[in-house]
Parts: C-alpha cells; structure tokens; sequence
C-alpha cells in the first residue's frame, strides 16, 4: 500500500476576515490548510502594524498543530513597515517556531516574477494610503507599478461582502494595456 504524505499549510489570518474558504478552495489534493486567527479590525496603518504584536502567539498556536509551512496571510500586514519588512517577519516567525514560513507579499512578489511580470496594474481593496504603501513596496522589490486602484474599502467585512464579478469589473476597468501582469491584491476578498 502507498502512503500519499498529506502536507499541512498553516494559515494566520486576520481576525475580521470572511474569505480563508478562497483558500480551501486553490488547495490541491494532499494539502491542508489550518487556519488560526489574529488581531484585526480594520484596513488602516495603525491595525496593520498592530498584528506584529500578535504573531508569535499565532505562529505558536500553528505549530502546535504540526503544520509544514506557516503562512502570514495579510497582504498589507506583511509589508506595512515597507522594504523587506516581510523578511523580517518570516525570519521571526521562522525563529520562534522552526518552521518554514512566508508572508503574502513575499509569496506574491515570488509570483509575479515567476510569471515574468515586471510591469503590473495592481488593483486592491485598500483605500488609497493603503494601496500607496502597496505601490512603494512592489516598485523597491523590482515590480514597476504601472496603473494601481484601491476600491477603498477598509472594512473586511465589506470586503468580503462584493461578488467576484465586482472584483472582475474592476479589474478590467483600472488594468494598463502595456502592462505585463494583474494583481489582485487582498487575502480578504472572495476571487477564486
């Protein structure tokens, strides 16, 4: 009989997120996601560098459930204090558990440039402060920003709340023709 090894994604995720069955929903067969809250309420700069306070204590509840990659599932969370700020977050949540992790803004960065794209439209959920920071951090990681817009929705309840066809609508309004690539960016809203 051949075993088949299941691998365990730890997922840290904003508290007053509502979409972490998008990512249920992408995981291929032999994967698992487990899922463990962390303090937020709000899309705004404050809540963004508070869930650093907090993300010991998820990584800990993460490990403890013998997961094979703990990931920091806020796009925004993870680059908040700007260039390499998601470095820093991987190397202490390595560092306090052992475990391999990742933040979504590295994941994403690793993304774009496997695809090769080097000249996105950057659309977000974020009010525009929020997706600014966003366009700084993907320009000084070699990611040039060519067209970006935020719905401006700081609330993730509301985020979660739009259909996937708002999400499509407007990516197709606000994406740049002689861009290279589109991302979508929140790990709040319902686009799978």
């Amino acid at each position: 009989m051949i075993s088949t090894r299941i691998v365990r994604i730890g997922m840290i995720y904003p508290a007053a997120g509502r979409s972490e069955k998008e990512f249920e929903k992408l995981a291929p067969e032999g994967v698992e996601v487990h899922i463990t809250r962390i303090k937020f309420g709000h899309e705004d700069k404050s809540q963004l560098l508070e869930m650093e306070n907090h993300l010991d204590d998820a990584a800990d509840l993460l490990s403890q459930a013998g997961v094979d990659i703990i990931l920091f599932n806020c796009t925004t969370g993870s680059l908040v204090k700007g260039y390499r700020y998601d470095r820093k977050l991987i190397s202490k949540m390595e560092k306090r558990t052992g475990i391999p992790s990742m933040t979504r803004a590295t994941a994403a960065l690793m993304a774009l440039k496997h695809l090769g794209s080097t000249r996105i439209s950057l659309v977000t959920a974020y009010p525009q402060e929020i997706t600014d920071m966003e366009v700084k951090f993907l320009n000084r990681n070699g990611i040039e920003v060519i067209r970006s817009k935020g719905a401006n929705i700081s609330d993730p309840y509301k985020q979660a709340r739009k259909e996937p066809s708002f999400w499509f609508n407007f990516s197709l309004r606000n994406f740049a023709k002689n861009s290279d690539g589109l991302f979508i960016s929140c790990a709040g809203i319902r686009v799978v």
